[in-house]
């Protein structure tokens, strides 16, 4: 029966891959925009980007059932001045924990919610052959989990480092924080964890791209350890004028816990808002001051509608008295 269910859920997730999959070989690419693609590779660029992430892990505990962990990781850049802009990633875990023994129960529910946020400059670096860019900030972990078995019971903070580097045709880097617990449920065991995510791409033309992703989590408090190993491969492309990326990686184990799982699927989906939404969030964007020469800059750099269309359509709704904007 285990291994039957396993099989249903495993042909369930490599249909809706196919599918997936079949969606973006029929979008057109891009036009080879290197530029966007690598901005949609770039965990702290200046992109709002509205990124789902499913992962189905198969053999988890003593009755080889799968578990899915669903996040959904908005990231939305804040202009603070001339020089730093402030990156806000939000993880929010959807989670279904199946029974690991005879007599366990399942659960389905909300998960513990991640806060991280960086502290990024504008300035790109220069490096042999390309270009880097860096990020740091602190990172909140939140008691919200509506089962015990979803979550740490625990109030958790810390520190997170990003760096992203370009050195064509790849494009790689790391995301790495470590939170400590300093409240919650006296019964449950402290929070000590680093987790820490190497990424890497090969970029290919017509949008394609090989990629390497792997979540790696050291527990300091149990001594246990996740380490994944794998890739995929992605696409980014649109629908209408929206842009999309899409990707799909496996993963096996060189190390994990007791009752970890034998082997990981994980499909991310981001769309990358274009529209007004960017300026909304840059406090370069004002009612009123702006040149013509720098609403032109943030309209290019951004691919924006016109700015002008934009205080338009707010004014539009706050009071009606605004010319209708432009198509």
């Amino acid at each position: 029966m285990n291994s039957l269910r396993s099989d249903v859920h495993f042909w369930a997730v490599m249909t809706f891959m196919l599918l997936v999959l079949g969606n973006s070989l029929c979008a057109p690419a891009w036009a080879d925009d290197h530029s966007l693609r690598e901005k949609s590779q770039n965990p702290i660029g200046s992109l709002i980007s509205v990124p789902f992430q499913n992962t189905t892990n198969f053999g988890v505990g003593a009755l080889d059932n799968t578990q899915n962990v669903l996040l959904f990781q908005p990231v939305a850049p804040i202009t603070l001045d001339p020089e730093w802009e402030l990156i806000v990633r939000p993880i929010t875990p959807l989670a279904y924990q199946p029974p690991l023994f005879n007599g366990d129960s399942h659960d389905f529910g909300l998960g513990d919610i991640q806060l991280q946020t960086y502290f990024v400059p504008k300035k790109v670096l220069p490096i042999p052959g390309g270009s880097m860019i860096w990020g740091i900030g602190p990172v909140a972990q939140f008691k919200t989990a509506t089962d015990p078995r979803l979550g740490t019971g625990k109030w958790a903070a810390g520190a997170g480092l990003v760096g992203f580097f370009v050195v064509k045709p790849f494009t790689f880097g790391a995301l790495v924080n470590n939170i400590w617990s300093f409240a919650g449920d006296d019964d449950r065991a402290d929070v000590n964890l680093m987790t820490v995510q190497p990424f890497i791409n090969l970029n290919l033309p017509k949008g394609w791209y090989l990629t390497s992703s792997p979540v790696m989590e050291f527990d300091w408090e149990s001594n246990e350890n996740t380490v994944p190993l794998g890739g995929g491969f992605g696409r980014i492309f649109k629908i209408g004028t929206q842009p999309v990326n899409a990707v799909i990686q496996a993963f096996g184990y060189a190390d994990r816990p007791d009752g970890g799982p034998d082997w990981s699927l994980r499909i991310r989906w981001t769309e990358r808002e274009k529209l007004f939404r960017k300026a909304l969030f840059s406090s370069r964007v004002s009612f009123g001051g702006l040149s013509a020469t720098n609403e032109q800059h943030l309209e290019q750099e951004y691919e924006l509608a016109p700015l002008s269309d934009i205080r338009c359509f707010i004014r539009s709704r706050m009071s009606g008295a605004c010319a209708p904007i432009s198509s």
